[in-house]
Protein backbone atom coordinates (compact mmCIF):
# COMPACT_ATOMS: atom_id res chain seq x y z
CA UNK A 1 0.00 0.00 0.00
CA UNK A 2 1.32 3.24 -1.02
CA UNK A 3 2.85 5.45 1.91
CA UNK A 4 0.09 8.38 1.27
CA UNK A 5 -2.79 5.60 1.57
CA UNK A 6 -1.70 4.25 4.38
CA UNK A 7 -0.91 7.54 6.25
CA UNK A 8 -4.87 8.24 5.69
CA UNK A 9 -5.74 4.29 6.45
CA UNK A 10 -4.24 5.04 9.73
CA UNK A 11 -5.64 8.38 10.59
CA UNK A 12 -8.69 7.17 9.74
CA UNK A 13 -8.61 3.71 11.62
CA UNK A 14 -7.51 5.37 14.56
CA UNK A 15 -8.04 9.16 14.95
CA UNK A 16 -11.09 9.46 13.21
CA UNK A 17 -13.00 7.72 16.61
CA UNK A 18 -11.86 11.05 19.16
CA UNK A 19 -11.95 13.98 16.51
CA UNK A 20 -12.40 17.40 17.93
CA UNK A 21 -11.87 20.61 16.61
CA UNK A 22 -8.80 20.89 19.50
CA UNK A 23 -7.17 17.39 18.28
CA UNK A 24 -7.38 19.02 14.38
CA UNK A 25 -6.01 22.17 15.35
CA UNK A 26 -3.07 20.63 16.55
CA UNK A 27 -2.64 18.26 14.13
CA UNK A 28 -2.27 21.17 11.60
CA UNK A 29 0.21 22.68 14.36
CA UNK A 30 2.61 20.02 13.75
CA UNK A 31 2.15 20.14 10.25
CA UNK A 32 3.57 23.57 10.73
CA UNK A 33 6.25 22.22 12.83
CA UNK A 34 7.68 20.24 10.13
CA UNK A 35 6.62 21.93 7.16
CA UNK A 36 9.25 21.88 3.70
CA UNK A 37 11.13 18.87 5.12
CA UNK A 38 8.83 16.78 2.72
CA UNK A 39 6.98 18.20 0.52
CA UNK A 40 4.96 15.08 -0.24
CA UNK A 41 4.44 14.38 3.15
CA UNK A 42 3.30 17.60 4.18
CA UNK A 43 0.43 17.29 1.33
CA UNK A 44 -0.79 13.81 2.38
CA UNK A 45 -0.75 15.73 6.38
CA UNK A 46 -3.18 18.39 4.63
CA UNK A 47 -5.66 16.18 2.87
CA UNK A 48 -5.60 14.22 6.17
CA UNK A 49 -7.08 16.98 7.98
CA UNK A 50 -9.28 18.84 5.08
CA UNK A 51 -10.94 14.67 5.74
CA UNK A 52 -10.79 14.89 9.39
CA UNK A 53 -12.75 18.47 9.56
CA UNK A 54 -14.71 17.67 6.92
CA UNK A 55 -16.27 14.50 9.02
CA UNK A 56 -16.91 17.02 11.80
CA UNK A 57 -18.01 20.03 10.23
CA UNK A 58 -15.31 22.13 10.90
CA UNK A 59 -15.07 24.66 8.18
CA UNK A 60 -11.85 26.77 10.11
CA UNK A 61 -10.09 23.22 10.17
CA UNK A 62 -10.99 22.62 6.94
CA UNK A 63 -9.67 25.81 5.62
CA UNK A 64 -6.60 25.97 7.80
CA UNK A 65 -6.12 22.75 5.78
CA UNK A 66 -6.51 23.67 2.25
CA UNK A 67 -4.15 26.80 3.19
CA UNK A 68 -1.44 24.30 3.85
CA UNK A 69 -2.00 22.08 0.80
CA UNK A 70 -2.36 25.09 -1.00
CA UNK A 71 1.34 26.25 0.30
CA UNK A 72 2.69 22.96 -0.53
CA UNK A 73 1.20 22.84 -4.30
CA UNK A 74 2.89 26.19 -4.90
CA UNK A 75 5.93 25.00 -3.88
CA UNK A 76 5.39 21.65 -6.13
CA UNK A 77 5.04 24.35 -8.69
CA UNK A 78 1.22 23.25 -9.44
CA UNK A 79 0.02 26.85 -8.90
CA UNK A 80 -3.50 26.09 -10.66
CA UNK A 81 -4.22 23.57 -7.95
CA UNK A 82 -2.61 25.99 -5.22
CA UNK A 83 -4.77 28.78 -6.62
CA UNK A 84 -7.60 26.41 -6.02
CA UNK A 85 -7.09 25.50 -2.59
CA UNK A 86 -6.51 28.68 -1.75
CA UNK A 87 -10.11 29.73 -2.96
CA UNK A 88 -11.71 27.14 -1.64
CA UNK A 89 -10.08 28.07 2.14
CA UNK A 90 -11.12 31.31 1.48
CA UNK A 91 -14.74 30.77 0.85
CA UNK A 92 -15.30 28.59 3.58
CA UNK A 93 -14.17 31.00 5.99
CA UNK A 94 -15.16 34.31 4.02
CA UNK A 95 -18.33 34.75 6.38
CA UNK A 96 -16.80 34.05 9.87
CA UNK A 97 -14.95 37.35 11.34
CA UNK A 98 -12.55 36.65 14.70
CA UNK A 99 -8.97 37.40 14.62
CA UNK A 100 -7.69 34.11 14.10
CA UNK A 101 -9.89 34.05 11.14
CA UNK A 102 -8.97 37.17 9.44
CA UNK A 103 -4.93 36.34 9.86
CA UNK A 104 -5.90 32.61 8.05
CA UNK A 105 -7.53 35.32 5.58
CA UNK A 106 -4.60 37.55 5.08
CA UNK A 107 -2.52 34.22 4.78
CA UNK A 108 -4.82 33.12 2.12
CA UNK A 109 -5.26 36.64 0.21
CA UNK A 110 -0.98 36.49 0.42
CA UNK A 111 -0.41 33.73 -1.32
CA UNK A 112 -3.13 33.98 -3.85
CA UNK A 113 -1.96 37.09 -5.05
CA UNK A 114 1.47 35.75 -5.10
CA UNK A 115 0.69 33.28 -7.69
CA UNK A 116 -1.32 35.44 -9.91
CA UNK A 117 2.04 37.74 -9.65
CA UNK A 118 4.02 35.08 -10.90
CA UNK A 119 1.96 35.06 -13.79
CA UNK A 120 2.03 38.12 -13.99
CA UNK A 121 -1.63 39.63 -13.32
CA UNK A 122 -0.85 42.35 -11.34
CA UNK A 123 -4.07 43.75 -11.62
CA UNK A 124 -5.96 40.64 -9.68
CA UNK A 125 -2.71 40.30 -7.50
CA UNK A 126 -3.12 43.99 -6.48
CA UNK A 127 -6.87 42.98 -5.89
CA UNK A 128 -6.00 40.11 -3.31
CA UNK A 129 -3.63 42.28 -1.85
CA UNK A 130 -5.75 45.06 -1.20
CA UNK A 131 -8.55 42.29 0.34
CA UNK A 132 -5.81 41.21 2.56
CA UNK A 133 -5.07 44.38 3.45
CA UNK A 134 -8.53 45.53 4.69
CA UNK A 135 -8.89 42.75 6.78
CA UNK A 136 -5.34 42.95 8.44
CA UNK A 137 -6.31 47.22 8.96
CA UNK A 138 -10.09 46.19 10.20
CA UNK A 139 -8.00 43.90 13.24
CA UNK A 140 -4.97 45.73 13.42
CA UNK A 141 -2.47 43.19 12.42
CA UNK A 142 0.10 45.81 11.88
CA UNK A 143 3.07 42.86 10.88
CA UNK A 144 0.62 42.41 7.93
CA UNK A 145 0.14 45.46 6.88
CA UNK A 146 3.54 46.02 6.36
CA UNK A 147 4.27 42.55 4.51
CA UNK A 148 0.78 43.77 2.43
CA UNK A 149 1.56 47.28 1.85
CA UNK A 150 5.15 46.06 0.93
CA UNK A 151 3.79 43.11 -1.69
CA UNK A 152 1.26 46.18 -3.45
CA UNK A 153 3.89 48.18 -3.60
CA UNK A 154 6.22 45.42 -5.02
CA UNK A 155 3.45 44.93 -7.66
CA UNK A 156 2.77 48.24 -8.90
CA UNK A 157 6.58 48.53 -9.47
CA UNK A 158 6.62 46.02 -11.61
CA UNK A 159 3.20 47.83 -13.52
CA UNK A 160 5.51 50.96 -13.86
CA UNK A 161 3.22 52.46 -11.35
CA UNK A 162 6.29 54.02 -9.81
CA UNK A 163 4.57 56.72 -7.76
CA UNK A 164 1.63 54.59 -6.48
CA UNK A 165 4.87 51.63 -5.47
CA UNK A 166 6.96 54.20 -3.71
CA UNK A 167 4.00 55.26 -1.66
CA UNK A 168 2.98 51.85 -0.05
CA UNK A 169 7.03 51.03 -0.06
CA UNK A 170 7.70 54.17 2.36
CA UNK A 171 4.30 52.77 4.47
CA UNK A 172 5.94 49.21 4.57
CA UNK A 173 9.49 50.34 5.40
CA UNK A 174 8.41 52.65 8.36
CA UNK A 175 6.02 49.71 9.99
CA UNK A 176 8.43 47.62 9.28
CA UNK A 177 10.99 49.85 11.92
CA UNK A 178 8.06 50.26 14.46
CA UNK A 179 8.31 46.57 15.00
CA UNK A 180 11.64 45.85 14.16
CA UNK A 181 11.16 43.32 11.20
CA UNK A 182 15.04 43.79 9.74
CA UNK A 183 13.95 41.48 6.90
CA UNK A 184 11.24 43.88 5.40
CA UNK A 185 12.79 47.00 6.67
CA UNK A 186 16.03 45.86 4.09
CA UNK A 187 13.88 44.61 1.35
CA UNK A 188 12.04 48.02 1.48
CA UNK A 189 14.91 49.97 1.05
CA UNK A 190 15.95 48.16 -1.57
CA UNK A 191 12.66 48.32 -3.65
CA UNK A 192 12.74 52.36 -2.94
CA UNK A 193 16.65 52.31 -4.02
CA UNK A 194 15.43 50.63 -7.70
CA UNK A 195 12.50 52.29 -8.28
CA UNK A 196 14.38 55.69 -8.14
CA UNK A 197 16.97 54.30 -9.99
CA UNK A 198 14.19 53.59 -12.72
CA UNK A 199 13.28 57.19 -12.83
CA UNK A 200 16.29 58.10 -13.07
CA UNK A 201 17.14 59.87 -9.34
CA UNK A 202 20.46 58.34 -9.28
CA UNK A 203 21.34 60.13 -6.45
CA UNK A 204 18.33 59.69 -4.24
CA UNK A 205 18.35 55.61 -5.20
CA UNK A 206 22.42 56.00 -3.38
CA UNK A 207 20.66 57.24 -0.68
CA UNK A 208 18.83 54.34 -0.27
CA UNK A 209 21.23 51.64 -0.69
CA UNK A 210 23.87 53.32 1.40
CA UNK A 211 20.83 53.22 4.25
CA UNK A 212 21.05 49.85 3.31
CA UNK A 213 24.72 49.37 3.73
CA UNK A 214 24.69 51.25 7.21
CA UNK A 215 21.65 49.52 8.65
CA UNK A 216 22.36 47.73 11.66
CA UNK A 217 21.57 44.08 10.98
CA UNK A 218 20.34 41.89 13.54
CA UNK A 219 20.42 38.83 11.49
CA UNK A 220 23.24 36.11 10.20
CA UNK A 221 22.68 36.53 6.27
CA UNK A 222 23.48 40.81 6.23
CA UNK A 223 26.06 39.76 3.71
CA UNK A 224 23.71 38.80 0.96
CA UNK A 225 21.56 42.02 1.42
CA UNK A 226 24.96 44.01 1.41
CA UNK A 227 25.67 42.43 -1.84
CA UNK A 228 22.29 43.51 -2.89
CA UNK A 229 23.15 47.04 -2.11
CA UNK A 230 26.20 47.03 -3.38
CA UNK A 231 25.17 45.44 -7.10
CA UNK A 232 22.58 47.87 -7.03
CA UNK A 233 25.10 51.07 -6.65
CA UNK A 234 26.51 49.40 -9.66
CA UNK A 235 23.33 49.79 -11.38
CA UNK A 236 23.48 53.13 -10.59
CA UNK A 237 27.06 54.10 -12.16
CA UNK A 238 26.49 51.86 -15.35
CA UNK A 239 23.12 54.03 -16.30
CA UNK A 240 25.56 56.73 -15.84
CA UNK A 241 28.06 54.94 -18.27
CA UNK A 242 30.54 55.36 -15.24
CA UNK A 243 31.66 51.28 -15.88
CA UNK A 244 35.03 52.04 -13.65
CA UNK A 245 32.90 52.77 -10.52
CA UNK A 246 30.84 50.18 -11.56
CA UNK A 247 32.74 46.80 -11.97
CA UNK A 248 33.85 48.39 -8.43
CA UNK A 249 30.89 47.96 -6.40
CA UNK A 250 30.38 44.88 -8.78
CA UNK A 251 33.23 42.78 -7.24
CA UNK A 252 32.41 44.00 -3.87
CA UNK A 253 28.87 42.79 -4.36
CA UNK A 254 29.76 39.25 -5.59
CA UNK A 255 32.55 39.22 -2.43
CA UNK A 256 29.73 39.69 -0.22
CA UNK A 257 28.11 37.22 -1.77
CA UNK A 258 30.01 34.42 -1.67
CA UNK A 259 30.07 34.35 2.20
CA UNK A 260 26.17 33.75 2.07
CA UNK A 261 24.35 33.46 -0.69
CA UNK A 262 22.98 31.40 -3.24
CA UNK A 263 23.55 30.13 -6.70
CA UNK A 264 20.99 32.59 -7.83
CA UNK A 265 21.99 35.68 -6.20
CA UNK A 266 25.69 35.06 -7.01
CA UNK A 267 25.05 34.14 -10.37
CA UNK A 268 22.75 37.68 -10.94
CA UNK A 269 26.12 39.55 -10.11
CA UNK A 270 28.22 37.21 -12.16
CA UNK A 271 26.35 37.77 -15.20
CA UNK A 272 26.15 41.23 -14.58
CA UNK A 273 30.21 41.75 -14.95
CA UNK A 274 30.31 39.37 -18.02
CA UNK A 275 27.78 41.91 -19.88
CA UNK A 276 30.27 44.73 -18.73
CA UNK A 277 33.46 43.08 -19.43
CA UNK A 278 32.07 42.32 -22.87
CA UNK A 279 30.88 45.96 -23.64
CA UNK A 280 34.30 47.24 -22.40
CA UNK A 281 35.73 44.50 -25.08
CA UNK A 282 37.33 42.83 -22.14
CA UNK A 283 37.11 39.39 -23.44
CA UNK A 284 39.37 37.36 -21.11
CA UNK A 285 38.04 38.74 -18.16
CA UNK A 286 34.40 37.87 -19.85
CA UNK A 287 35.49 34.61 -20.26
CA UNK A 288 36.51 34.25 -16.76
CA UNK A 289 33.62 35.61 -15.14
CA UNK A 290 31.61 32.91 -17.60
CA UNK A 291 33.16 29.90 -16.70
CA UNK A 292 32.75 30.79 -12.96
CA UNK A 293 28.87 31.35 -13.45
CA UNK A 294 28.71 28.09 -15.11
CA UNK A 295 29.52 26.28 -11.69
CA UNK A 296 26.65 27.92 -10.34
CA UNK A 297 24.05 27.69 -13.61
CA UNK A 298 23.88 23.96 -12.99
CA UNK A 299 21.68 24.41 -9.76
CA UNK A 300 19.24 27.10 -11.35
CA UNK A 301 16.41 26.64 -13.17
CA UNK A 302 16.22 27.14 -16.59
CA UNK A 303 14.87 30.58 -17.49
CA UNK A 304 15.85 33.16 -19.78
CA UNK A 305 17.86 35.51 -17.78
CA UNK A 306 19.84 32.57 -16.81
CA UNK A 307 20.88 30.90 -20.11
CA UNK A 308 21.53 33.98 -21.90
CA UNK A 309 25.23 33.25 -20.49
CA UNK A 310 25.85 30.96 -23.21
CA UNK A 311 24.94 34.06 -25.81
CA UNK A 312 27.39 35.88 -23.66
CA UNK A 313 29.83 33.50 -23.79
CA UNK A 314 29.55 32.86 -27.68
CA UNK A 315 30.42 36.45 -27.96
CA UNK A 316 33.61 36.71 -25.44
CA UNK A 317 34.92 33.67 -27.56
CA UNK A 318 34.18 34.99 -31.00
CA UNK A 319 35.82 38.61 -29.44
CA UNK A 320 39.08 35.75 -28.51
CA UNK A 321 39.05 34.32 -32.24
CA UNK A 322 37.94 31.09 -31.45
CA UNK A 323 34.88 30.96 -33.24
CA UNK A 324 34.83 26.78 -32.79
CA UNK A 325 34.11 27.33 -29.10
CA UNK A 326 31.91 30.19 -29.83
CA UNK A 327 29.28 27.59 -32.08
CA UNK A 328 29.33 25.40 -29.06
CA UNK A 329 27.90 28.06 -27.26
CA UNK A 330 26.10 29.12 -29.45
CA UNK A 331 24.82 25.52 -29.73
CA UNK A 332 24.29 25.46 -26.17
CA UNK A 333 22.16 28.19 -25.95
CA UNK A 334 19.80 26.61 -28.67
CA UNK A 335 19.55 23.97 -26.44
CA UNK A 336 19.01 25.52 -23.53
CA UNK A 337 15.79 27.59 -24.95
CA UNK A 338 14.53 24.41 -26.73
CA UNK A 339 14.75 22.51 -23.29
CA UNK A 340 12.92 25.65 -21.78
CA UNK A 341 10.27 26.08 -23.71
CA UNK A 342 9.39 22.23 -24.04
CA UNK A 343 9.14 22.19 -19.72
CA UNK A 344 6.63 25.21 -19.87
CA UNK A 345 4.20 22.70 -21.43
CA UNK A 346 2.73 26.03 -22.74
CA UNK A 347 -0.40 24.50 -23.05
CA UNK A 348 -0.83 23.47 -19.19
CA UNK A 349 0.21 27.10 -18.69
CA UNK A 350 -2.23 28.52 -20.84
CA UNK A 351 -4.73 26.12 -18.83
CA UNK A 352 -3.87 27.25 -15.36
CA UNK A 353 -3.80 31.32 -16.81
CA UNK A 354 -7.27 30.40 -17.93
CA UNK A 355 -8.60 29.00 -15.48
CA UNK A 356 -7.16 31.79 -13.05
CA UNK A 357 -8.96 33.89 -14.95
CA UNK A 358 -12.09 32.77 -14.47
CA UNK A 359 -11.54 31.74 -11.38
CA UNK A 360 -10.22 35.36 -9.56
CA UNK A 361 -13.67 37.01 -11.74
CA UNK A 362 -15.82 34.57 -10.81
CA UNK A 363 -14.92 35.04 -7.17
CA UNK A 364 -14.74 38.67 -7.09
CA UNK A 365 -18.31 38.89 -8.98
CA UNK A 366 -19.18 35.91 -6.21
CA UNK A 367 -17.98 38.70 -3.44
CA UNK A 368 -19.32 41.50 -5.04
CA UNK A 369 -22.77 39.76 -5.35
CA UNK A 370 -23.22 38.66 -1.63
CA UNK A 371 -21.76 42.62 -0.65
CA UNK A 372 -24.74 43.03 -2.93
CA UNK A 373 -26.95 40.56 -1.57
CA UNK A 374 -26.26 41.86 2.02
CA UNK A 375 -26.76 45.20 1.39
CA UNK A 376 -30.06 44.55 0.56
CA UNK A 377 -30.93 42.36 2.82
CA UNK A 378 -30.08 44.81 5.42
CA UNK A 379 -32.13 47.12 3.30
CA UNK A 380 -35.42 44.83 3.44
CA UNK A 381 -34.69 44.34 7.12
CA UNK A 382 -34.63 48.24 7.44
CA UNK A 383 -38.02 48.22 5.31
CA UNK A 384 -39.92 45.88 7.55
CA UNK A 385 -38.97 47.17 10.11
CA UNK A 386 -40.12 50.64 9.23
CA UNK A 387 -43.26 48.44 7.89
CA UNK A 388 -43.55 47.25 11.25
CA UNK A 389 -43.35 50.38 13.79
CA UNK A 390 -45.88 52.44 11.21
CA UNK A 391 -48.09 49.32 11.60
CA UNK A 392 -47.68 49.22 15.46
CA UNK A 393 -48.42 53.07 15.47
CA UNK A 394 -51.19 52.55 12.98
CA UNK A 395 -52.51 50.00 15.50
CA UNK A 396 -52.14 51.79 18.49
CA UNK A 397 -53.85 55.00 16.80
CA UNK A 398 -56.79 52.56 15.92
CA UNK A 399 -57.25 51.36 19.64
CA UNK A 400 -56.69 54.34 21.03
CA UNK A 401 -59.40 55.90 18.16
CA UNK A 402 -61.84 53.28 19.30
CA UNK A 403 -61.00 53.84 23.15
CA UNK A 404 -61.76 57.60 22.72
CA UNK A 405 -65.04 56.34 21.14
CA UNK A 406 -66.32 54.00 23.70
CA UNK A 407 -65.79 57.11 26.18
CA UNK A 408 -68.00 59.62 24.35
CA UNK A 409 -70.67 56.74 23.10
CA UNK A 410 -70.63 55.48 27.24
CA UNK A 411 -70.88 58.88 28.43
CA UNK A 412 -73.92 59.60 25.26
CA UNK A 413 -76.09 57.05 26.86
CA UNK A 414 -75.15 58.50 30.50
CA UNK A 415 -76.69 61.76 29.70
CA UNK A 416 -79.90 60.13 27.95
CA UNK A 417 -80.55 58.34 31.00
CA UNK A 418 -80.31 61.25 33.04
CA UNK A 419 -82.55 63.00 30.72
CA UNK A 420 -85.32 60.13 30.83
CA UNK A 421 -85.13 60.67 34.50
Amino acid sequence: MPASLTTLFFLTMFIAPTITEQSIDEFNRETNVYFGDNWANDLVRADSAVSMSRSIGYEYGEAYALYQKGYVQDELNESGSAFISNLSALRLIERRDSEKVAKLKVSLYINTGLILRQHFKYNEAIRYFSEGLATAESYELKEDIAELHYKIGNAHRRQGNLDVAIDHLVQAYNLSIDFEDDYLAINSLNLLGMLHTTNGDYEQARAFFDKMLNFEFRMSDADKYHGFALHNLAETYLKEGDTKMAEQYLLEALEKKTISSNDRVIFITEIELVDLYLNSEDFEKAVAMSESSLKHYKNLRKSPEFYEIFSLLRKAESGLGNHSQSQIYASRFEEESAAFTGEQQELMEISDQFKMDILTVSYFSELERERRIANLTSSIYFIILFIFIGFTLWKIRQLYNRRVLERELRTAIHDLNIDDL
